[in-house]
């Protein structure tokens, strides 16, 4: 029997076998096609990222140019195919909207700057805000429209910003005064890459700082102001007055600065120990006391409707919360005074409560960018400010993390009792605290070089204690004092300060085998916080394996952060400097110049890595005279201050590094670095490193942009100094 043989099915094509690249092209598209709906989320950095660049330009762009850029960014993206249009046109827009936002706003609050110290002049202008200081006797004010002897109405500024000593009454905002003040322009950074009071003052306008004396009513307040602000500071100064009355004068201070804002009469030390415990962001008003106000105003009315049966029935009791509760919140910004960190706080909780008032989600990650791109358009400026970074940083990681927590797989769980229900209470509440204190972590480092390992328990039981306690009390107080029953509720409240403070001292106390829970490290590279930051971006706004990546930037970050050797020395043109040496007891600290508990001398110290609550320590290893002071830094490394020229000479010879009050004609032969009074003054503070050869390095000075809050001065060429420049002096020691 013949077998019959039929013909074959044709096969198909084998595909070709796809390389390694196109597999991974392919999952990144897959993955991002996935996150299609989180782009938008995008926006806001990508605004952000155009306003950093600007103001990381060498000088102010004009305006036109800074537009033919915008619209450049906006033309790629139209001229993109469709498929990328779709995703780069919005792109481009925002990026190029940071850039025009911040060029608009730079423009538009410009005003007159004092070019240099006038000295004491005659000062007569309008209280607009004042603070009273810790000493009896002081306060810090802000004046409206000051006119100062010798300057001209167009070389005036718009404000200025004083410090008064000696003052036996205390003005009200409204008040026209005049006073002899000490003027000069507002000072810039007082360390390389740290906080530029000059920036900040030119965006609130401010164009001198200075300090007086005692003051002359020239004008009161109802015959020289009127309007909203007159009435919210006449409000501010009934509170504080009846919280002093009723108070102690320790929680009298605490209970002012919760209320109104105002904290200038806290004690020096209690600010050190609020710091080291991770707890001295409560005092200062932002989205946690908002939040709290907002969330117990609300709590109460909802509550207290759900009883009247026909409101409960038929009207929106959670529409009519958060309208009360954001007609609160508002009151509360205008009698604390309202500063810049305040409005962007309250425009979040409005944006939240705008969600509730349309019946969408409060707390989602898109509400989140709407504020922060509100913010950022209406204030490019606060992208540098830390309480910004800090504030949406923990609420934009918190709501991940719950993003996170939705996504996992539960299956059919049994009813949960009591006790397992508090429980998991508990656990989310921890979960919450970690994840803020994870947020803020490079912030704090960054900012105000520190990292406080016990923030996560002295937060935790804090955020209880005001949430449970301080804070009904003070909403209480202050709803109490219209009809003159404050006393009780403030007392109350000053109960729970005092113990906010017992934990402040013994968090800010403790330690493990001797080793303190507040671990101070030097000063951050930028490059490492755009590293950590733009990781921790990644992670929080992606939500499929593609956010793994972040945890490479992050890491990146750290690494620099490590890696980066830390100054040794910080001096700027007053002749004051702050240095670390090496000693037997490890890293010891000097101030030359500025006290220890000032701000500069807390800023350098602290940027050095060392804490600025222990008492510099290294004074052993200088050496002062009437010429000047000598520093034996180790390593071979010489350090000289020069109050006379006469020691210059002498010092180019025998020492690495020089600082000299007096401006040096010429330069030393020997190589040796003199940084000069002309010098400090056109680069600002630097920080030097010192080599293991013993030859002193610049690490850093002040950026040398041309903008208008930095007045820069032109350089100079010096011979070599071959001789004494300066005669002998001929008289006796």
């Amino acid at each position: 029997m013949s077998a019959v043989i039929l013909p074959s099915e044709p096969h198909a094509p084998t595909p070709p076998k796809q390389g390694w690249r196109s597999r991974a092209i392919a999952r990144v598209s897959a993955a991002l096609d996935a996150e299609s709906d989180r782009f938008v989320l995008w926006l806001p950095a990508l605004l952000g990222l155009g306003i950093g660049i600007y103001f990381a330009l060498p000088s102010q762009a004009p305006l036109v140019l800074v537009f033919a850029l915008v619209a450049i960014a906006v033309a790629i993206g139209f001229a993109l195919p469709p498929r990328q249009r779709r995703i780069a046109l919005p792109a481009f827009a925002a990026f190029g909207l940071g850039i025009g936002a911040a060029a608009l706003r730079t423009e538009h609050v410009a005003a007159p700057i004092v070019a240099h110290d006038l000295g004491v002049r005659h000062v007569e202008g309008t209280v607009r805000w004042f603070e009273p200081l810790e000493a009896p006797g002081r306060l810090r004010l802000i004046l409206d429209r000051p006119v100062i002897e010798g300057l001209q109405p167009e070389q005036s500024p718009v404000r200025m910003r004083l410090r008064l000593a000696g003052v036996q009454a205390e003005p009200r905002v409204g008040d026209r005064i005049a006073l002899y003040a000490k003027i000069s322009p507002p000072p810039g950074e007082v360390a390389p890459g740290g906080y530029d009071f000059a920036r900040v003052a030119w965006f609130e306008r401010l164009g001198a700082v200075g300090f007086g004396g005692k003051f002359e009513l020239i004008a009161h307040a109802e015959q020289n102001s009127r309007g909203l602000s007159r009435l919210f500071a006449s409000l501010r100064a009934e509170i504080q007055r009846r919280i002093w009355a009723a108070l102690p004068e320790r929680q009298a201070a605490f209970a002012t600065a919760l209320i109104t804002g105002a904290r200038a009469g806290i004690p020096h030390a209690d600010l050190l120990d609020m710091q080291k415990s991770g707890l001295l962001h409560i005092l200062s008003i932002s989205g946690f006391h908002l939040a709290l106000v907002a969330g117990l105003v609300m709590a109460a009315v909802r509550g207290g409707l759900a009883f009247i049966e026909p409101i409960a029935l038929y009207w929106p009791l959670k529409k009519i919360a958060a309208a009360l509760a954001l007609l609160v919140s508002a009151f509360y910004v205008g009698i604390s005074g309202g500063d810049v960190a305040t409005w962007r706080s309250f425009v979040m909780l409005a944006v939240a409560m705008g969600a509730i008032l349309i019946d969408r989600p409060a707390l989602t990650m898109r509400s989140v960018a709407l504020a922060a791109g509100f913010i950022l358009l209406l204030m490019p400026e606060s992208l540098f400010n830390p309480s910004f970074q800090m504030s949406f940083g923990a609420v934009a990681a918190i709501i991940a993390g719950y993003e996170w927590l939705r996504t996992r797989p539960r299956g059919e769980q049994p009813r949960a009792g009591i006790f397992q229900r508090y429980a998991r209470w508990l656990l989310l509440a921890l979960g919450t605290t970690l994840l803020a204190e994870l947020a803020t972590a490079p912030f704090a480092a960054y900012h105000f070089n520190q990292l406080v390992l016990a923030g996560f328990f002295s937060n935790e039981i804090a955020d209880l204690l005001f949430g449970l306690y301080i804070m009904p009390f003070a909403i209480v107080s202050v709803l109490a004092m219209p009809f003159g029953l404050e006393e009780w509720p403030l007392r109350l409240m000053g109960f729970g300060l005092d113990q906010c403070l017992n934990l402040t001292h013994w968090f800010a106390a403790l330690n493990i085998a001797g080793v303190p829970l507040t671990y101070y490290f030097k000063a951050w590279p930028l490059a490492a916080l755009l590293c950590v930051v733009f990781g921790g971006v990644w992670i929080i706004l992606w939500r499929t394996r593609l956010r793994y990546l972040g945890a490479l930037f992050f890491t990146a970050g750290i690494l620099v952060a490590a890696l980066t050797p830390g100054a040794d020395l910080i001096a700027d043109e007053s002749g004051h400097f702050a240095f670390r040496v090496k000693g037997d007891a490890g890293w010891q600290y000097g101030l030359v110049g500025v006290r220890s508990t000032g701000f500069k001398g807390q800023s350098w110290i602290r940027r050095l890595g060392g804490d600025p609550a222990i008492e510099a320590r290294a004074q052993k290893f200088m050496h002062c005279d009437a010429l000047g002071c000598a520093v034996d830094a180790g390593r071979g490394g010489m350090f000289s201050l020069v109050r006379d020229g006469r020691a210059l000479e002498e010092e180019c010879a025998t020492h690495g590094a020089i600082l000299s009050l007096v401006a040096a004609t010429k330069f030393c032969a020997s190589g040796a670095m003199v940084l000069d009074s002309q010098r400090l003054r056109r680069e600002g503070p630097i920080a030097l490193r010192l080599a293991d050869n013993g030859s002193w390095q610049v690490m850093a000075t002040r950026s040398q942009s041309i903008w208008p809050w930095h007045p820069q001065i032109a350089p100079r060429t010096l011979p070599p100094i071959t001789a004494v420049e300066y005669p002998e002096d001929d008289s006796d020691d």
